[in-house]
């Protein structure tokens, strides 16, 4: 899980992004429990504390690739590559997307060797959303350098060796502070909405107030962030 409070934004040139939308009204603020106690951060003021961006919202690294990955998603729909399930998901989900929406949650630092985590700020029941695993859409190579234990694969497949990531390094919601666990309690679910596909975490069971929320990263480094 990220670490610190204080990581500065050096990654993704602000002139090649689709940047965040801009705050809403009654947009629900960033919870942080740390030595001194709670408190609420307005999305503004998180970014200005963490030196993160805070992005409610798929980005992409580009226009160019931001249609070139849709007309990828749109193929494999009509392919039938991908099962029916995402698109039900979509249905169901799509108020939550559009909206950026992340559950009632809150950021706390565990210790040194986890870093911080992310946990229920109310009682959650299964199969509830917690929210979109957001990021920069980029690409990378599946054997080499460019991945990070922020990125998640993109749920677009066979298409060789180089594929499409979602970087969460420094863009990102509330769902990039989430561990590992062997035994987890979310599981992340591909969803298809708008043309494409988006990877939204979700509960397992029932979980408590203040449990911390987990899911399984996979074995490998680079398939922890997979679907």
């Amino acid at each position: 899980a990220k670490t610190a409070f204080l990581c500065p934004v050096k990654y993704h040139s602000k002139k090649k992004l689709m940047l965040p939308t801009p705050p809403q009204k009654n947009e629900q603020p960033v919870i942080v429990v740390g030595k001194s106690g709670r408190r609420a951060f307005t999305r503004e003021a998180f970014q200005q504390k963490s030196g993160l961006i805070y992005t409610p919202h798929l980005q992409f690294a580009s226009e160019k690739l931001h249609q070139e990955i849709k007309q990828r998603s749109k193929a494999a729909v009509a392919l039938q590559k991908v099962s029916i399930r995402p698109a039900l998901l979509g249905k169901k989900y799509r108020e939550k997307i559009e909206e950026g929406a992340v559950n009632r949650v809150y950021i706390k630092w565990i210790e040194q060797d986890v870093g911080l985590g992310l946990f229920a700020d109310r009682d959650f029941s299964s199969e509830e959303y917690v929210g979109e695993y957001t990021g920069i859409v980029r690409k990378c190579w599946m054997f080499f350098s460019g991945c990070n234990d922020y990125c998640f694969r993109y749920p677009l497949y066979r298409i060789g060796p180089r594929i499409y990531t979602v970087d969460a390094t420094h863009y990102c919601n509330e769902t990039s502070f989430m561990n590992h666990s062997d035994t987890p309690n979310c599981e992340a679910v591909v969803v298809w909405y708008q043309d494409l596909f988006h990877i939204c975490i979700r509960t397992l069971r029932t979980i408590a107030k203040d449990e911390e929320l987990t899911f399984d990263y996979g074995i490998k480094k680079y398939e922890r962030r997979t679907v």
